[in-house]
């Protein structure tokens, strides 16, 4: 049962990748917190999350908190306007920073924009990431045949079964490194979303 429940599980995630757009600037990023938004559609808001962001906060405890969570996100990316400030260099975590700021990966490609709404403005990072390839695809390092993983080293054929292209420039986003310090430290845009954040995870 639990090999079926593996099938399953995988199946349902690499059809519900296909259906999540691509996220290749920082306007794309907030249409689709809008999306998320309009649509109701808590798996784009987790989309948009950064990897750093879901080890912090459980894409399952936000699931649950969605109910909370979904207006802050339409009062956030509705009326957004977007500016671009550029890249951003890494900077070490600050020892004095307080607790449950997230900190991107010290190779990281990151991008600072701005938004602003209704005279107010708050600075986001936004980290650059590649999703792994799809099972069924070229890229893929193993499948499944039935309730039976695959490697494509030990498999005697497995351009049989990987048959699917999905190159790196395909499954690359960029998406919320969320809190970020300083930028939420001193930000009002978020307060109410991270705070809702925050008690979904305790």
């Amino acid at each position: 049962m639990l090999a079926i429940a593996l099938v399953v599980w995988h199946f349902a995630a690499s059809c519900a990748s296909t259906d999540l757009p691509r996220l290749e600037n920082p306007d794309d990023t907030v249409d689709a917190l809008r999306s998320a938004f309009n649509k109701d559609e808590v798996e784009l808001f987790l989309h948009c999350l950064s990897q750093p962001v879901k080890k912090k906060f459980s894409p399952h405890t936000i699931r649950i908190a969605w109910g909370e969570i979904r207006p802050l996100i339409g009062e956030l990316a509705k009326d957004a306007e977007v500016e671009v400030d550029g890249e951003y260099k890494y900077i070490e975590p600050d020892p004095n920073a307080p607790d449950g700021y997230v900190w991107p990966n010290p190779e990281s490609q990151l991008l600072r924009v701005t938004l602003r709404i209704e005279g107010r403005s708050e600075h986001f990072l936004l980290v650059r990431e590649t999703d792994d390839p799809p099972e069924n695809s070229k890229q893929a390092v193993g499948f499944w045949i039935n309730d039976t993983y695959h490697t494509r080293n030990a498999h005697g054929s497995p351009d049989t079964y990987l048959t699917n292209d999905s190159p790196p420039e395909e499954r690359t986003h960029w998406r919320l490194v969320l809190p970020y310090y300083p930028f939420q430290n001193r930000g009002e845009l978020t307060r109410e979303l991270l705070n809702a954040m925050n008690e979904s995870s305790q």
